[in-house]
């Protein structure tokens, strides 16, 4: 049964996400990264497959997707609180969910990462997508790229010469403008300043890796797989030869699409 939920965040704005329920006492929660939305192929591939055998539940954050509000204020920490909300919506709407497993994407990495640190109890598995973990130098590797785009359309900024384009003082004076313009929406500094030197990937030492798994392209140009440095030995990491930062392609699916589902399916 497909049913949608509406549950508030702390903000009292109205999120909305799709709940597939099942006789499950397991339940798979997708996060989605920066400016996206929960109904991507990717996270369908995987639906698809679960549909049935376990719950599955899939929101938007605030002022994104399904759900209303502002996204100009989002941040990681409201981000978290947000993610809570919804696991707590979920429950209500299953009480017999015992295991969250999560999926995240991108900034949903971080995310992930963040709520599991602050509820170990509750997250069983952690699957992640090409996960943004190093905010701080990521969010500078894009600095140099969008200057570039600037002046010289034709360069390409890569992991290996962006610090060459990046003057911190000029980067500290564009993480304090506000607002900017992103994508499709304008964002306030909360969330750089949040990520000025924050780096995700010292949480990962905190948790049992046997239950966490990394899928990454190595022709990411978005997030590239070399700014994730510092993952734990031990931890499960699929690293892929195609594919772009959404891995979203069949050609591409079929490369992880059975790992990923029998790590979410298995106990």
């Amino acid at each position: 049964m497909t049913e949608l939920l509406e549950f508030k965040n702390k903000q009292n704005e109205t999120l909305r996400g799709i709940f597939d329920k099942a006789d499950s006492r397991k339940a798979v929660v997708f996060i989605h990264g920066f400016e996206g939305t929960s109904i991507r192929t990717r996270n369908n591939n995987i639906i698809e497959r679960l549909r049935g055998k376990v719950n599955l539940f899939r929101f938007d954050f605030a002022g994104l997707g399904m759900s209303s509000g502002d996204f100009s204020e989002m941040t990681v920490e409201k981000s978290v609180q947000e993610l809570k909300s919804a696991i707590k919506k979920l429950k209500e709407a299953n009480p017999e969910i015992k295991q969250i497993l999560l999926v995240g994407h991108s900034l949903g990495g971080c995310i992930a990462l963040e709520y599991w640190d602050q509820n170990k109890e509750d997250i069983s598995k952690v699957l992640l997508f090409a996960p943004a973990l190093n905010q701080a130098e990521l969010n500078r590797y894009f600095f140099a790229t969008y200057l570039m785009k600037e002046k010289d359309s034709s360069f390409k900024i890569t992991w290996d010469n962006y610090k060459d384009y990046v003057n911190e003082e000029e980067y500290k004076e564009y993480i304090a403008e506000e607002p900017k313009k992103m994508k499709e929406h304008y964002l306030s500094n909360k969330y750089h300043t949040e990520n000025a030197d924050k780096d995700y990937q010292p949480l990962l030492n905190e948790i049992d890796a046997s239950n966490l798994l990394i899928i990454h392209s190595k022709l990411d140009d978005k997030v590239p797989i070399e700014s994730n440095d510092k993952i734990p030995k031990g931890v499960q990491i699929l690293k892929l030869e195609k594919g772009d930062h959404h891995l979203q392609s069949p050609d591409v699916a079929e490369k992880y699409l059975d790992k990923a589902i029998n790590f979410l399916l298995s106990d």
